[in-house]
């Protein structure tokens, strides 16, 4: 959404002739686009038949099933493996109580409380299977299937793309202000 309302604003002051307040603005709009996604759209966790992909904002960490020692599954996702934690930004998240799987209560007696969440009555009408339950299902399975894998190290790449679009866009949005 970000990206449409950027382009759109850009393409506006284009069409406006407007250059100096495009010359001011573009740099501001390119940067916010480079931060949503580098937070929002690139991290992810990623599931193989021989480990996790950790994606990051500027890195990735590729981790075998032989090298994991734990997997912690709280607010997100974090692996560990040999001395270090890798925490996934982009995990899947826990299912809300208000999700599609869960029916709430409410009628003539309950209406006017009902708004507070410490009144209603929520029941989960079957099971649900989330990102979660897939994570922790490909590790068990690896787990008790005695996963052997050639290379059991964990091996981390950066992402110098994303890093020098934001450092150019940085940069640029550091020259529109300067007098």
């Amino acid at each position: 959404m970000i990206w449409a309302i950027a382009a759109a604003l850009t393409a506006w002051l284009a069409v406006s002739g407007n250059w100096s307040a495009e010359a001011t603005v573009v740099p501001w709009l390119a940067l916010a686009a480079w931060l949503v996604y580098a937070t929002q759209w690139r991290p992810c966790l990623v599931v193989h038949e021989s480990g996790f992909d950790v994606v990051n904002l500027l890195r990735t960490h590729r981790i075998p099933f032989a090298a994991i020692t734990d997997v912690e599954i709280r607010h997100t996702v974090a692996i560990r493996a040999g001395a270090r934690r890798y925490v996934s930004w982009g995990a899947p998240p826990r299912p809300a109580p208000s999700a599609p799987a869960w029916n709430r209560y409410v009628t003539g007696k309950t209406r006017p409380y009902g708004m507070f969440p410490s009144n209603e009555r929520m029941t989960q009408t079957g099971p649900t299977s989330t990102g979660r339950d897939a994570v922790v299902g490909t590790w068990e399975k690896s787990r008790h299937a005695g996963a052997s894998t050639t290379v059991a190290t964990v091996t981390t790449t950066w992402n110098y793309v994303a890093l020098i679009l934001g450092i150019l866009s940085l940069a640029w949005c550091v020259v529109s202000i300067a007098p």
